[in-house]
C-alpha cells in the first residue's frame, strides 16, 4: 500500500460539503473515511444509481476506485473526520479483504473507534516523517484498521461473551504494553483453556496474542528510540524484556534493522 494523501481530525466549517467528480475518486485511490459525528453520505452504485445514507457516530467506510462519492454535516455542526487514500493493486486488494472479512462501500460501526483515531494519528505521523520504517510500517497499520472493523463483524464463530473477553483482553495489552505477557498470565485473566484461547484471538485479530504482544512492544520501543536519550538496554527492560538480546533480536526480525542502527538512522 502506499499512500497518495491523508489527514488526521480534519475539521470543516459547518456549510462545507464535498463532492467528488465525474471522473470519480482521484488518481485511482482507494478512499478510506472515518468520520467522527454524524453527516449524510452520497455515492454512486455500479449502475450508476445514487444511494443516500445518514450515517451514526464513528461510520467508517472504505471505498473502491472510482467511486464518485459526496457528503456533509447535517445537524448544523462542524464536519470532524479523519481520512487517507492509498494505491493498492486490485488483486493484492481482494486478498487483503478477504482475509479481514471486509466488503467495500460499506458503513462499519466498530466498538474501538477511538483506537482506530489513533492509528490515523500514528499514520499521520508516519506520512510527515517518511522515515525508514515508512512503507513498513503504514500497510501494517491499515490493516489493523482493517482488523477493527473486521473482528466487530465476524458472527461465525466466536460468541459474543468470548469476544467481550478478548476485547478487553487486548485493550489491557495495549495499555500495559511494558508488562512481562506470556500465554499463561494471558489464560488466567480470560480463563480458557489454551487452544481455544489462542484459536479465538487469532481468528478475532488475525494475529497471534504473542505476535502482537512483540508487535506493539516493538513500536513502542522505535517511538521511545526515536525521541528520547535512553540507552536500548533501559528500553529494553522497560518493555518487560529480561535481556537486551532478547530484544535486540526481536527488534531486528521485526524492522529488519537492529536498535543501534535504527537509532543512528534517527539521530
Amino acid at each position: 500500500m502506499e499512500i497518495h494523501y491523508m489527514k488526521y481530525a480534519d475539521v470543516r466549517p459547518v456549510d462545507f460539503s464535498h463532492i467528488e467528480t465525474d471522473r470519480g475518486t482521484m488518481e485511482g485511490c482507494y478512499v478510506l473515511l472515518h468520520f467522527i459525528n454524524p453527516m449524510t453520505f452520497t455515492f454512486y452504485d455500479n449502475i450508476g444509481v445514487k444511494k443516500i445514507v445518514d450515517t451514526e457516530p464513528h461510520s467508517v467506510i472504505l471505498l473502491q476506485k472510482g467511486v464518485r462519492h459526496g457528503y456533509f454535516q447535517s445537524n448544523g455542526e462542524p464536519l470532524a473526520y479523519n481520512w487517507l487514500t492509498f494505491f493498492e493493486d486490485d488483486e493484492n486488494m481482494s486478498k487483503i479483504l478477504s482475509e479481514y472479512g471486509i466488503k467495500l462501500n460499506t458503513f462499519y460501526y466498530p466498538s474501538q473507534h477511538a483506537r482506530i483515531s489513533k492509528i490515523f494519528a500514528d499514520i499521520e505521523e508516519l506520512y510527515i516523517h517518511k522515515g525508514s520504517s515508512f512503507r513498513i510500517m503504514v500497510p501494517r497499520c491499515i490493516e489493523e484498521i482493517f482488523l477493527l472493523l473486521g473482528a466487530d463483524d465476524d458472527e461465525r464463530y466466536i460468541s459474543n461473551k468470548t469476544r467481550k473477553i478478548l476485547l478487553e483482553l487486548r485493550n489491557e495489552i495495549h495499555d500495559r504494553i511494558d508488562a512481562k505477557w506470556t500465554i499463561d498470565m494471558m489464560l488466567k485473566k480470560v480463563c480458557f483453556n489454551r487452544s481455544y484461547f489462542e484459536t479465538s484471538y487469532k481468528r478475532l485479530f488475525r494475529i497471534s496474542p504473542m505476535e502482537e504482544v512483540i508487535s506493539l512492544k516493538i513500536k513502542k520501543a522505535m517511538q521511545r528510540i526515536k525521541e528520547s536519550d535512553e540507552s536500548l538496554c533501559d528500553i529494553a527492560e522497560s518493555l518487560g524484556y529480561s535481556n537486551y538480546t532478547h530484544f535486540s533480536r526481536q527488534f531486528t526480525k521485526f524492522m529488519g534493522i537492529s536498535p543501534s542502527a535504527y537509532r543512528r538512522k534517527h539521530k
